[in-house]
């Protein structure tokens, strides 16, 4: 209710509600690919009622900020777009947003902490449980009933191993072919390409971080985007080319498409139990490696 009442304060000046913030800025996610989704996708995706999806969907085109076209293949459902004021409106509102929520979560060391991490992904397991569904769980069975469930395969080093080597082998043979990159130099390259331009002494040490390598290594990976033509070195800090833009643009949404493909249909309790055991595991990595 706090969290409600503060995002509805910040975003009241824009004219937005909280609720109206929430789908539009849902609906932006989702188009910024190209995809139009329907008024249902949309509601699947934010996890609204679809009559409440509706209600809001129809207030916002009185305003101007979105508009509902009729599916041109299935005439009861309607598709959602944004309006150029609309866009206008959320990409002034998502800023703001954001810094609330780093102002609300500062406790928990931000929004990209691992406290905060951890404190989402409880949330959305909470509210994906169905109870009723959950019929081999102790609450509902008889007593003497000789059901059991089956232990669960434990999860080892080298079934993660496996999924991180097949996952990069789908990024550089399937997006990353023809563009002379390698896993590490897409890594660097997305980093430069998809945010505020950065000083070269901080993304050597974000890479350091993230690929477990030296700075000699880093510096190297660098120089190899540098050469081919995608980055550019304006006094400190890297900033993509027209080329590097135009490579970043098209990548994207590829990778985007595929991601989705990968996590189809995998049920959400069983992802925020996955994503817990591996930040888990990546936190009692590092402080390994820290330790002298």
């Amino acid at each position: 209710m706090e969290l409600r009442a503060a995002v509805g304060a910040a975003v009241d000046r824009l004219g937005l509600t909280h609720a109206q913030y929430s789908v539009l800025a849902s609906l932006r996610g989702m188009t910024r690919a190209g995809h139009i989704p329907s008024q249902r996708e949309l509601a699947d995706y934010t996890g609204l009622d679809p009559i409440y999806i509706s209600k809001l969907a129809r207030a916002l085109e009185s305003v101007g900020f979105v508009q509902r076209v009729e599916d041109a293949q299935d005439s009861r459902a309607v598709r959602l777009t944004i309006t150029s004021r609309g866009g206008e409106v959320i990409d002034q509102a998502v800023p703001v947003v954001g810094g609330l929520l780093e102002e609300l979560t500062a406790s928990l060391g931000g929004t990209t902490s691992s406290r905060t991490r951890r404190l989402v992904s409880d949330l959305e397991a909470l509210l994906a449980v169905r109870p009723a569904l959950h019929l081999s769980s102790p609450i509902n069975r008889q007593k003497g009933s000789s059901q059991s469930m089956s232990a669960p395969p434990l999860l080892t080093s080298r079934d993660i191993g496996v999924t991180e080597n097949t996952l990069r082998a789908l990024l550089t043979k399937k997006l990353l072919r023809g563009t002379n990159l390698d896993y590490p130099q897409w890594v660097a390259f997305n980093a430069i390409a998809s945010q505020p331009p950065a000083s070269a002494t901080r993304l050597l040490s974000q890479m350091q971080a993230g690929l477990k390598i030296d700075q000699h290594t880093a510096a190297k990976v660098i120089d190899q985007i540098e050469t081919s033509g995608l980055i550019t070195v304006v006094g400190d800090e890297l900033r993509p080319t027209d080329d590097g833009r135009a490579l970043h643009a098209r990548v994207t949404p590829q990778l985007q498409a595929l991601t989705q493909r990968m996590y189809a249909g995998l049920d959400s309790d069983d992802l925020a139990a996955a994503y817990r055991v591996l930040s888990t595991l990546t936190e009692r990595g590092n402080a390994i490696l820290a330790e002298p």
